[in-house]
């Protein structure tokens, strides 16, 4: 008499869960790593959407508008505006609008040319007030660093590392 097998074996069963863990492991690091940059990009995304608002409003209300940024490896960046006190002499006084916070991990890596204050001010015309040329803030999540490049005239965009 023959015996047919109807099931699988324990080395069959115990070969696929490995398979299933190996797959498992490998699709964890990677989505984590996938994760962690695009919390970053999404950062980098909402900085640069900040600062042409407020070059937007600049223009428009011909209100001085500015973004501060903490020092290197802060996590925070102000926004604020430039009013004036009506007092003689004439003198500007900064107020700040709001305090916004990177998400956790991300951190201020590098602030290339902007003045000693960390500040973007934009002119009335929308160009960068304070800056030579080009000014470069760099922000990081400890594995992957992104920019963003800001020029005198006002053009705002990210740079690829």
């Amino acid at each position: 008499m023959k015996r047919t097998q109807l099931g699988l074996s324990l080395l069959e069963i115990l070969l696929v869960i490995a398979l299933i863990g190996i797959l498992v492991g490998i699709g964890t690091a990677s989505w984590k790593l996938f994760f962690q940059k695009s919390k970053l990009a999404g950062s980098v995304e909402t900085i640069i959407s900040d600062l042409r608002d407020v070059q937007q409003k600049t223009v428009s209300e011909q209100v001085r508008y500015f973004v501060r940024f903490a020092d290197v490896g802060g996590n925070s960046y102000e926004i604020g505006k430039k009013e004036d006190n009506l007092t003689p002499p004439p003198d500007l006084t900064e107020i700040v609008l709001t305090t916004k916070e990177l998400p956790l991990g991300i951190r201020i890596d590098g602030l290339e040319q902007l003045p000693p204050d960390r500040r973007v001010e934009f002119s009335f015309a929308g160009g960068v007030v304070d800056v030579t040329d080009t000014a470069l803030i760099r922000l990081t999540n400890g594995v992957s660093t992104m920019s963003i490049e800001v020029k005198r005239s006002g053009f705002i965009r990210f740079v690829t590392p």
